[in-house]
């Protein structure tokens, strides 16, 4: 429940009506009125009035008693650090007047709006504001609105092509902004004692300090000079503020305003439950959203069927990787379903739960090298090495649950060759049975054997309804082995552009039927316009994308930029100076910020310079790792980072991201390309990447040319 904070009565709701009747005039006055208001209101609040005490200082005081005193973490108190973004803006307006969109201005009223609730101020005065941002609901901007957008996004779009040396020229920025502060106090503080000391009648010690107070005035005018030399960074600066705070409000309103769109309220009434169903649809559409209120639509089975049947409605959503299965019980808790979260897992730890059932003693090898080492002893093909047969076994044979008849017409080695294969498979699986130790692919297929021999088998079979995120990263056997445990349907969701893992994914070979029963969500809600066409950019130079799924974004938002140096250390240089200006300069929060690297081994090191630069950061793979944790910033692998999302990201591709040597050259490309399509799309507001000079890869090539500029 929120607090009912601050001053009421008849006082406090005249000057809201005030406020609201000043949205018709001009945009940039009404944005600095909305400020004013919310500064005037917490400085009565704290009867904090002087100087000394900053908007910031005041924002910052209110969100801790905020956090101290509610019983729950209220969603809008993200505007309170946007709202300090803002103030730039609104300084701005005061001291240089300058011109603010239409748009702008919505959003001062959107944050005014959920100002007031926080504030506990929800008076009538308010419901023309509401009104106002009607246009917002539909997901879209007015022409006249995304004209006052225009030049920010043009200056910004123009700062890309030296944004190396802007770089720099902002960290000079933030010294003698620095310089400057610290010279302001120390005249303050002497001008206070020279009075002290003329009252005392010391005119020679005052004498000695003004002195002194002159050296601190020319060397503050020194610093303010350099400020004015550096004009483009802090028109890059300010242009980025703005469009920041304005593409983070529009999200935060994305997110208030319902659960469910129209669009993915409409699929999830289609979600009968009563046959399997495919989600489909790309980077950002609300797969996942969709799945869990499904996931919540089976559990309220129960009440309608509370008469005739005893036993509850057993439900389970299951993801591809731990990483994703904590967000996706972050997502449920955030979402106040914290019941659905107890029932999210991965698919490796559900199967592998049903396998120690059919015996105790059975256990899953994950390791790559274990299937190469079953397959060593046996080994008698010229064609294939162990890796290679080990590969054929496992993630053909096992993978597709293929018969004799099935895998002897494959193509994927000669008719001869295909028959000793399958010799050497079974007796592969002889020394696995006897060990009780299966791989991964072949564990399935002893579950899926099992419950052939028993197929009323109610231990197994345990579950009504499975949702599975990102299904396109399953095996086949994976998604026949699931199947086989689920005693009524599966829901999935999934975009085959997103998957890293498996190459020649069909459903039909998954044995699931979703001939009528697939639907596509088509908006992207987390990417912002300019991130949104970036990664389609790129995504339509990748050989084989999937043309049905091609959504759309609106929310505008700052260009992604490239930035591109001679070797690693330079790249991870430039990264960090980002961190510190999206820290510092924009008040993103640390655990806004996710830097993507293309292998574990990565992380450690630049962990270790961040700490050096004074950011602690997280592993987010890591099993001590919670979504919920606060005020560090977040780094992972691109691998890890399917499913999730970040406000800012990172991404440091100072070389390609691994996959597994067991594909062919088209299908590890293809696999990568997936991989940096998913990572850019991992970003609400800001995306940028980091390359290096003459990068030769196609698939790096290619994500310089979607910027319009060669990656050297």
């Amino acid at each position: 429940m929120l607090l009912k904070l601050g001053p009421e009565g008849e006082f406090e709701r005249k000057r809201i009506a005030r406020l609201v009747n000043l949205r018709h005039s001009d945009a940039a006055f009404f944005l600095l009125a909305c400020h004013s208001y919310i500064e005037s209101w917490l400085r009565q609040k704290f009867h904090m009035w002087e100087d000394d005490h900053s908007f910031g200082d005041l924002v910052f005081k209110f969100k801790i008693e905020l956090i101290q005193s509610a019983k729950t973490f209220p969603k809008e108190l993200s505007v309170l650090q946007t709202l300090r973004t803002k103030e730039k803006t609104a300084q701005a307006v005061q001291h240089h007047f300058v011109e603010i969109s239409p748009e702008e201005a919505s959003a001062s009223a959107y944050r005014l709006l959920q100002f007031c609730k926080l504030a506990g101020m929800e008076y009538p005065e308010l419901s023309p504001l509401r009104s106002s941002l009607e246009l917002w609901e539909d997901r879209k901007i007015s022409p006249v609105q995304s004209e006052g957008l225009a030049d920010l996004r043009r200056q910004l779009a123009e700062s890309r092509i030296r944004n190396k040396q802007i770089l720099d020229e902002v960290e000079e920025l933030r010294q003698y902004r620095s310089e400057v502060k610290h010279y302001s106090l120390q005249i303050r503080y002497l001008e206070s004692e020279i009075e002290l000391l003329m009252k005392n009648k010391n005119p020679a010690a005052a004498c000695d300090l003004n002195t002194k107070k002159i050296e601190a005035e020319l060397k503050k005018t020194t610093s303010s000079r350099c400020i004015k030399k550096l004009s483009s960074a802090e028109l890059y600066l300010a242009s980025l503020s703005r469009l920041s705070g304005y593409t983070r409000t529009r999200f935060d309103f994305e997110r208030d305003i319902t659960r469910l769109t129209p669009e993915q309220q409409q699929v999830l009434d289609l979600i009968s439950l009563s046959d399997d169903f495919l989600v489909k649809g790309g980077a950002g559409t609300g797969k996942t959203l969709v799945l869990i209120k499904a996931l919540e639509k089976a559990l309220s089975i129960d009440k309608a069927e509370l008469s005739f049947s005893e036993k509850s409605t057993k439900v389970r959503l299951l993801t591809f990787n731990r990483t994703l299965a904590k967000y996706d019980r972050y997502l449920a808790a955030v979402l106040r379903q914290e019941e659905d979260a107890e029932m999210i897992s991965t698919v490796d730890k559900f199967l592998y739960d049903r396998l120690r059932l059919i015996n105790e003693d059975n256990r899953i090898i994950y390791s790559d090298s274990y299937a190469a080492e079953l397959a060593a002893p046996f080994n008698t093909t010229d064609a294939h090495d162990d890796s290679e047969l080990a590969h054929e076994i496992e993630n053909i044979i096992f993978a597709g649950d293929l018969s004799k008849e099935a895998y002897i017409g494959k193509k994927s080695a000669g008719r001869g060759e295909r028959e000793e294969i399958w010799k050497i498979r079974g007796l592969v699986i002889k020394k696995m049975r006897a060990e009780s130790a299966f791989t991964k692919n072949y564990s399935r297929i002893v579950i899926l054997e099992y419950l052939k021999g028993c197929p009323d088998e109610a231990v197994l079979r345990d579950t009504d309804f499975i949702f599975i995120d990102e299904v396109q990263d399953l095996a086949a056997v994976d998604i026949k082995a699931v199947k086989a445990c689920t005693r009524r349907s599966v829901i999935m969701a999934g975009d085959s552009d997103q998957s890293i893992y498996q190459s020649g994914f069909t459903f039909a070979r998954g044995g699931i039927d979703i001939r009528g029963t697939t639907k596509i969500l088509k908006t992207n809600f987390r990417n912002t316009l300019e991130i949104h066409e970036l990664a389609e950019s790129y995504r339509n130079k990748s050989a084989g994308k999937d043309k049905e799924t091609q959504p759309v974004a609106f929310r505008t938002g700052p260009s992604p930029e490239l930035y591109t140096g001679e070797n690693k250390d330079e790249l991870v240089s430039m990264m960090i100076k980002r961190v510190a200006l999206f820290t510092n300069e924009l008040d993103y929060d640390p655990e806004n910020i996710c830097i993507l690297l293309p292998s574990g081994k990565d992380i450690e090191p630049i962990r270790q310079q961040l700490a050096a630069s004074g950011f602690q950061s997280h592993d987010l793979r890591t099993d001590d790792f919670s979504f919920s944790e606060r005020n560090i910033v977040r780094i992972s692998t691109m691998h890890s980072s399917k499913g999730l999302d970040f406000p800012v990201v990172l991404l440091c591709l100072h070389k390609l991201p691994q996959t597994s040597a067991a594909h062919d050259q088209a299908a590890r490309e293809k696999m990568r390309r997936n991989l940096i399509y998913v990572s850019v799309t991992r970003a609400m507001d800001h995306v940028n990447i980091f390359i290096l000079d003459g990068e030769d890869s196609p698939e790096i090539k290619d994500l310089a040319a979607a910027f319009g500029r060669p990656s050297s």
